[in-house]
């Protein structure tokens, strides 16, 4: 019938289900483009999520966090009573954790002056607690005010506008455009974040607590006032003392509720903690949010600013590390580096530096931002005038700003990282969905449909194990397959190496298409729990779909694996027809496949890995016997580091013999043998 051709005619839009003509380019109700790959495969489903423009999520956060925070100020006001958290109380649980004695004696320990904790912990509200005034330095219009000289100031002017390429005329940085704060006085005033000046990091003061790198992170924060706001969801103080400030923890959007109670010395009702000068409260709040997310302030102790940028920012962030071999060593490793910077610095990423103390070097957003003029001796029309302003010894303002060649910065710093959120939050979407890794049943999977070609930043988070000294992190490894076949992986196009970290990134180019997005972990293989992980998918300006899939293959997770190893590992014949992979160097542990192509003979193959340390084994067991029939492969050993913070070693080797069909009857087929718990990965698979 005319109907029937009609619909068989037709497309359904990948985005909203609206059935078009063929003629149709694009959705007639979505202006959503018709998608090249399979026009069933992209119809929506219950699960499925499409990624939303990072303002409308920020958007959305802070609606319901307003409507909280006005529900519970509402209760205390008709209870008469200020807003004390019942999840969070005040108390020494609160500084120390479960682990009391533990953690105190932790926290003090990791003191950044080594000094001792004060005798006495107050928990004070905030009309109990006195504050640093503002110091006079913050109202003066220049960064440098020790520069009277008008020569020397036309001089650093002309030199930053050929730096950042700004007309003659233009502020020096965001310092020089702040407006004087008003006075404060003790007790009084306390305000969230100073509206009419730009927040800086010269205002963070670390208190008795050694959590620079949420600090560090902090600092570099501070120079864009659209993140702080999308941090600071209550931007007043309230005489309830209710505030909602909101993190990414493991990669998922959280807003934290906290009241307004602060740990302070007993002597002089000062914060003990991290603090601000003058009477601004958002690094306290930011610093009770994540004690109350984590457990207690002792559990904030140590870390990297990396982590701290990801909570912060719930964006895509990587690190570089500087002391390496490779970039020490290698030239176009530091043109990569620097080349990043260039690249980050243009989009308007956040940028920091670290050293091996924690501490933080951060560019200013714009003078001190990469320029691709190289280190100061390239400035040639201001080579002397330059050296010599720079070098001044004149200038003692602790205002952390300073200039640093890129030689010196690789020197003297450990790691640059970067988070990659742009200044313009509508151009980027977002989409966070969690999965479950368990042993015993077929693997966890998303499948994602991207609608046009777009760039893509892909991160794997887990839990961190600042929750509970017993957590041990997982090995990360992220793998993107081509179409969104349930029975067997698609040939990859994208991954990961795999490493015992919070959190791992793969960015790509995709075309438009569905793709399989695999989450894989193995050192808690043997466990009885399964993993939870969670994924975010970063787009450039376009959506992306992403959807929960599970694989209708118990052996799904095994031809992934080995055909991980065949594309990543090298070629190793252990004879004619038998050949060998192993995933070593940068895959924290060994994953080792081999493949019998010999159409006649069964192989039996025995791994050895004694003298590996710091690792466990998907089999419960670092030696193995397999006979694997011909055409065929197996995943024979899979060992993942256990313990990140320690070093890992791998020893193997492999036995190998040609086996005759009559010998294979008085054998065991597989040493140890394939229990429902390691099957689904270490299985006997046909070749393809």
């Amino acid at each position: 019938s005319e109907s029937t051709k009609t619909k068989a005619s037709a497309w359904t839009c990948p985005a909203c289900t609206l059935i078009n003509q063929t003629e149709n380019a694009v959705c007639s109700a979505c202006d959503a483009p018709k998608s090249s790959g399979s026009a069933t495969s992209a119809v929506a489903h219950p699960g499925r999520q499409a990624s939303l423009a990072s303002a409308d999520v920020q958007r959305e956060a802070e609606l319901r966090a307003r409507e909280r925070v006005d529900e519970l100020r509402a209760l205390c006001r008709s209870a008469g009573e200020v807003f004390v958290d019942d999840e969070f109380p005040p108390g020494d649980r609160a500084l120390y954790g479960l682990g009391g004695r533990h953690r105190r004696r932790v926290a003090e320990e990791d003191q950044p002056d080594g000094g001792q904790l004060p005798c006495g912990i107050r928990w004070c509200r905030l009309e109990e607690i006195q504050h640093e005034d503002l110091p006079a330095w913050r109202s003066q219009p220049c960064q440098f005010p020790q520069l009277r000289s008008p020569a020397k100031l036309n001089l650093v002017d002309e030199m930053m506008n050929f730096f950042t390429g700004r007309t003659n005329g233009a502020a020096m940085s965001q310092e020089a455009d702040r407006p004087e704060a008003g006075p404060v006085t003790h007790g009084t005033g306390w305000i969230v974040v100073d509206e009419r000046a730009t927040a800086s990091a010269a205002d963070i003061r670390q208190g008795y607590l050694g959590d620079c790198w949420l600090l560090s992170a902090l600092a570099v924060v501070a120079e864009r006032r659209s993140m702080l706001r999308r941090i600071l969801l209550t931007r007043e103080v309230n005489p309830e003392g209710v505030y909602a400030v909101q993190l990414c923890v493991a990669g998922l959007w959280k807003t934290v509720y906290i009241d307004g109670f602060f740990p302070c010395r007993a002597d002089t009702r000062t914060l003990v903690y991290s603090h601000c000068r003058g009477a601004q409260l958002w690094v306290a709040l930011v610093e009770k949010a994540l004690a109350k997310e984590f457990g207690s302030y002792a559990a904030l102790t140590s870390g990297r600013s990396l982590e701290g940028l990801a909570i912060l920012t719930g964006a895509p962030c990587e690190s570089y590390e500087l002391q390496s071999d490779a970039v020490q060593s290698n030239q176009e490793e530091r043109e990569l580096i620097w080349a990043k910077l260039l690249s980050g610095a243009e989009r308007g990423c956040l940028i920091g530096a670290s050293c091996g103390a924690g501490a933080v070097c951060r560019p200013p957003p714009a003078a001190a931002a990469p320029q691709p003029v190289g280190p100061w001796r390239m400035a040639r029309p201001y080579r002397q005038e330059l050296t010599d302003v720079l070098s001044s010894g004149d200038h003692q303002q602790d205002s952390g700003l300073f200039w640093i060649g890129f030689d010196d910065l690789l020197a003297y710093f450990d790691s640059v990282d970067i988070a990659h959120c742009p200044l313009n939050e509508s151009e980027v979407h977002e989409v966070r969905l969690s999965c479950l890794l368990k042993p015993k049943e077929p693997l966890e999977v998303f499948a994602m449909t991207v609608l046009e070609r777009t760039a893509l930043d892909l991160v794997l988070y887990q839990p961190c194990n600042r929750y509970s000294d017993s957590i041990v992190l997982g090995d990360l490894c992220l793998v993107v397959c081509q179409g969104d076949n349930d029975l067997r992986p698609g040939r990859i196009i994208h991954q990961t190496q795999r490493y015992v970290r919070n959190f791992i990134m793969l960015s790509a180019v995709l075309d438009p298409g569905v793709y399989t997005v695999a989450c894989l972990s193995f050192n808690k293989w043997t466990l009885d729990k399964p993993v939870k992980l969670n994924l975010a998918v970063h787009s450039s300006q376009q959506p992306v779909l992403l959807e929960q899939m599970q694989c209708g293959s118990q052996h799904w997770l095994a031809e992934l694996v080995c055909k991980l190893a065949e594309k990543c590992a090298p070629r190793c014949q252990l004879r004619p027809g038998v050949d060998s992979y192993y995933l070593t160097t940068g895959w924290a542990g060994l994953i080792c496949v081999v493949v019998n192509r010999d159409p006649r003979q069964c192989m039996l193959v025995k791994c050895e890995c004694n003298g590996s340390e710091n690792v466990v084994s998907t089999r419960g067991a670092i030696e193995s016997t397999d006979i694997i029939p011909p055409l065929h492969r197996q995943v024979v050993m899979l060992l993942s580091q256990l313990e990140s913070s320690e070093r890992y070693s791998v020893h193997h080797r492999i036995v190998h013999q040609p086996l005759h069909p009559h010998h294979i009857s008085r054998m065991q087929m597989h040493v140890p043998p394939l229990t429902d718990e390691v099957s689904c990965l270490h299985a006997v698979l046909p070749l393809d």
